[in-house]
Order: structure tokens, then C-alpha cells, then sequence
């Protein structure tokens, strides 16, 4: 999901709980929540910021050199951290690829500040992907080509999380009322997050636009949930699919 630039090792940039975050820049470490000073969980959140950090260099490492070449010793390196340090912020290489990958795409959902209760609510947190895969293509390419290499298992680690993550979503949805009763959650969140992957591995192997991706990608979402929700939810997210389309037509092009 991204392409390199130098970044300081300052102090993170926290965030206080309820604030609305904006997307950034995947090689940049993640905005933390903020904790009350000269408490026992000051220290805590040190910890957090160096972790963040790390895992900031890790994403760094995964654009540059993709995930393949990344190592602990270059971790540390472009860190600042030593060795030893990076075993303890963030275990050892699998574990530390894994991580970053995940942080970052817990954020962007973070950001998309999704509503249980809209039935747009999955399409457009692809929409708020598209726009962090914008920020910086290359990390997300590289992150996808984790699928064709001997580390595959971080990618399908990555994959089962966003599942679930996808399978919990659909559940409050449907306590919501917004999904039909009887749907198979386990079935949808597993197709959708099947669905979701393959287009990203598509496009991470043979790039193509990004505006070809999107309407792929949020478009056969949509298309996807559709059937799924209650009769009374259909017409918002039909209307919304038509409205993405429109604004589609036109921008398929460059990536």
C-alpha cells in the first residue's frame, strides 16, 4: 500500500477518544489514543508509540523492498531501534509484517467511523480503502504480491482477520434490522471478504486504474449485499450504487 519517504522518529501524533480521524499516509505511524499523564498508563502509551513507530518502518520496508526482503536487522535499521528492541515491540519478522499490515487497516476502518445501522455501511468503507490505497499504491501492491510468494501464511492471516472483522459488522447490522434474518453471516462475510481480496490481488498483479479497481471493487460489494438486506434497505443502497457508478464514468484512468 505504498511508495517510500523518510520519516522522523519523533513522537507519535495521538488521538483523543471521539475524534474524528483523517486517513494518512500508511509509511506514517498511526495516530494512538491519547491517556492521561503520570498515570501507570502513561508508560503503557510510550510503549505504544514506539510500537507504532516500528510498525511505521515495517510498512516503509514492505513498500521499498517489498515483504519478501523485509528482515528484523533492516527493521531495526530504519527504525533507529536496536535489534533486540524490535523483538520486543513487535516479535519477530512474520509476526512484525503481520502487525503492520493489520494496524494500518484497523485505522482506515477507524477513520470510515462506520454506522451499523446504514446499509451503505461495508461499500463505503471500500470507498475509504480506495482512498488510502491512493495515498500510497505501492504498500498495497506489495501487500497483495504477499499472496504469490512462500509467506502466504501473512496473507492469509491478514485475510481471516478482516473476515471476522467483516463477520461482526454483518451481525450488528443485522441486530440492527439492516440484514435479513435468515442470512448465513458466516457465508456473506467469507464471500465478501473473498470477493474483496481477489480484486485487490488482481489489481496488486497486473495494476490497472484505480478507478476501474474502485467501481470493482465498491460496485460488486454492493452488488453482493444487496439480496441480503431487509426489503425496507434496499432502495438507499441501490441508489447508492448508481451514484457511485455515475461518478465512476469518466475516471478509469492512470493508477
Amino acid at each position: 500500500m505504498s511508495q517510500s519517504t523518510s520519516l522522523a522518529r519523533g513522537a507519535a501524533n495521538p488521538a483523543t477518544e471521539g475524534e474524528a480521524l483523517a486517513l494518512r499516509n500508511p509509511l506514517e505511524p498511526v495516530p494512538l489514543r491519547t491517556t492521561q499523564p503520570g498515570t501507570a498508563m502513561a508508560a503503557r502509551q510510550s510503549q505504544r508509540v514506539r510500537r507504532s513507530h516500528v510498525l511505521a518502518a515495517v510498512r516503509r520496508l514492505i513498500a521499498d523492498v517489498g515483504c519478501e526482503n523485509v528482515t528484523v536487522r533492516g527493521i531495526a535499521e530504519t527504525s533507529g531501534y536496536a535489534v533486540q528492541t524490535v523483538y520486543n515491540l513487535v516479535g519477530p519478522r512474520d509476526e512484525a509484517i503481520s502487525a503492520a499490515i493489520s494496524e494500518y487497516s484497523i485505522f482506515v476502518g477507524r477513520t470510515a467511523a462506520p454506522d451499523d445501522g446504514d446499509p451503505c455501511t461495508i461499500p463505503a468503507i471500500a470507498e475509504r480503502w480506495m482512498e488510502a490505497i491512493a495515498l500510497n499504491p505501492e504498500f498495497v501492491r506489495q501487500s497483495n504480491i504477499l499472496f504469490f510468494t512462500a509467506s502466504r501464511h501473512i496473507y492469509y492471516r491478514f485475510r481471516d482477520r478482516q473476515i471476522r472483522g467483516l463477520y461482526n459488522l454483518l451481525r450488528r447490522q443485522k441486530a440492527c434490522g439492516i440484514i435479513r434474518e435468515h442470512v448465513d453471516l458466516h457465508v456473506l462475510a467469507e464471500r465478501l471478504g473473498l470477493f474483496a481480496s481477489a480484486m485487490c490481488i488482481d489489481w496488486a498483479d497486473r495494476p490497472f486504474p484505480l478507478g476501474v479497481l474502485r467501481e470493482k471493487l465498491c460496485g460488486g460489494l454492493a452488488d453482493m449485499l444487496v439480496e441480503s438486506l431487509a426489503p425496507a434497505h434496499r432502495e438507499k443502497l441501490l441508489a447508492w450504487i448508481a451514484r457511485m457508478r455515475t461518478q465512476s464514468s469518466g475516471t478509469n484512468c492512470g493508477i
